[in-house]
């Protein structure tokens, strides 16, 4: 079995001398030289730092800083509630055939796009048929009355046979009383009695007949009266045909259509015709239903056209109920004409609402997340803010261009002074210069440099 020692060294190992161990001389020598590199470095870095270059120092500038702001007063804000709607004619009509016919001719110049005045003939009928029975009304009129006439004669006849059966029946009866008389005396016989009042009875047949005759003629005349008033009723209305067979402009305008033509028939109900007149026009504006306690009838309102101008107007009434689903209200507004806004166009509108409570209003841009930014004693501070409702439209008063603003619910104090751009980074509690609109700044001069530096 091999043995190998733990120290054995290889042939060639018992060839090679052992190193030599360093003297106390050389470790001092080295040691002094590691000594002497520590203190040149840091006798270095002490004379850099010393003879480093000193950068020139400024003393705090303690001017203020110069901030726009706006002096604000709680005052009587008009509360612009905006809203849209359709323009349309204040007066319009869509005219329609109210008998049926053909269509014979147009009116002279009559078609679309035109001015026509009130009363003007758009359209002529076929007024035969009507024209027919105008005249066979008439004809049965004129009957009636020559039967009517011919009744006040009779009448009359009869009233003079009346009276004359009267008479007769009176001379019947003396005769039978002188007959009776002569009778009971024995002067006059039986026959000549009976005689007597056969003709009495026979003469107060015909006074009765005579009455009834003449009775007769008031159920006769009301008869014919019924007869007259039917024939004059259809003459009416045959007249009414014949006039409506000219189909007429009820209102002077402008014919936005006619969709007939000559030769076609139409059927009554059937609108013939459209006309505008838009000197006059009117605007149902869906406003916000919470804005209806603000509103009443006067208000004035401003509609914006396609142009971008402005037309004003006034607030005629309120719609009495609220659309439930869009939570809105309508209000009517009437505007002039000739503005450039036509009938049809799709609108806003801003109704101008005055405000019974004094307001502060201040730009839309001076109130950040519900906060102002307020100059007091030269320095600022954050006022909480609560917005009441927004105002879209310049405040002149102000000399400042924004157009939007916002009214508090709470009004500031008066001559309070609000910085106009909440956005920008002032330290709060920091010295500022107010500037009000028209106001510069005064001149900066910048600090001079220190001795001995370069600036």
């Amino acid at each position: 079995m091999d043995y190998d020692p733990p120290f054995a060294m290889d042939a060639h190992d018992h060839d090679a001398p052992f190193a030599p161990r360093p003297s106390r001389l050389d470790l001092v020598r080295r040691a002094s030289l590691s000594l002497g590199i520590v203190l040149g470095a840091i006798v270095l870095v002490i004379w850099m730092v010393r003879t480093r270059p000193v950068a020139a120092s400024r003393a705090p500038d303690e001017r203020p800083v110069p901030v726009a702001v706006l002096e604000v007063s709680p005052m009587q804000a008009v509360r612009g509630i905006r809203g849209y709607g359709t323009v349309r004619a204040l007066e319009s009509a869509d005219v329609a055939a109210r008998v049926e016919g053909v269509v014979v001719a147009l009116g002279p110049g009559v078609r679309e796009g035109v001015r026509v005045e009130k009363g003007a003939v758009l359209i002529e009928l076929d007024g035969d048929d009507a024209n027919r029975q105008l005249q066979a009304a008439l004809q049965s009129l004129a009957a009636l009355r020559a039967q009517k006439q011919g009744l006040d004669i009779e009448e009359r006849a009869l009233a003079d046979s009346l009276r004359l059966a009267d008479e007769e029946l009176k001379l019947a009866r003396e005769d039978v009383a002188r007959v009776e008389a002569a009778f009971a005396d024995g002067v006059a016989l039986q026959r000549e009695l009976d005689r007597a009042r056969t003709a009495a009875l026979a003469a107060d047949r015909g006074l009765s007949m005579a009455r009834e005759a003449l009775e007769m003629v008031a159920p006769r005349r009301e008869a014919l009266a019924a007869q007259g008033e039917a024939q004059s009723e259809a003459a009416e209305r045959a007249r009414l045909s014949v006039e409506r067979s000219t189909i007429v402009a009820p209102i002077a305008g402008i014919l936005q259509s006619l969709p007939v033509e000559p030769g076609e028939t139409v059927a009554p109900g059937r609108v013939v015709a459209r006309i505008v007149e838009p000197s006059r026009l009117e605007v149902p504006i869906a406003l916000p239903a919470s804005s209806r306690g603000a509103l009443t009838a006067g208000q004035r309102v401003q509609v914006m056209e396609a142009s971008g101008a402005f037309v004003e107007g006034s607030l005629t009434r309120l719609a009495p109920e609220d659309d439930p689903v869009a939570r809105t209200l309508v209000a009517w507004a009437e505007l002039p004409g000739g503005s450039g806004l036509v009938p049809g166009s799709f609108v806003e509108a801003t109704v101008f609402a005055p405000d019974a409570t004094p307001r502060t209003v201040v730009p839309r841009r001076s109130v950040r997340n519900d906060r102002l930014l307020l100059v007091e004693d030269g320095r600022v501070r954050w006022q909480p803010v609560r917005t009441a409702y927004a105002i879209r439209r310049a405040q002149t008063q102000t000399g400042l261009d924004d157009v939007e603003w916002l009214a508090l619910e709470e009004p500031l104090p008066h001559g309070t002074l609000v910085v106009l751009d909440a956005a920008r980074r002032i330290e709060v509690g920091a010295r500022v210069e107010p500037l009000r609109p028209g106001e510069s700044a005064a001149s900066v001069v910048e600090p001079a440099t220190a001795p001995g530096t370069e600036p």
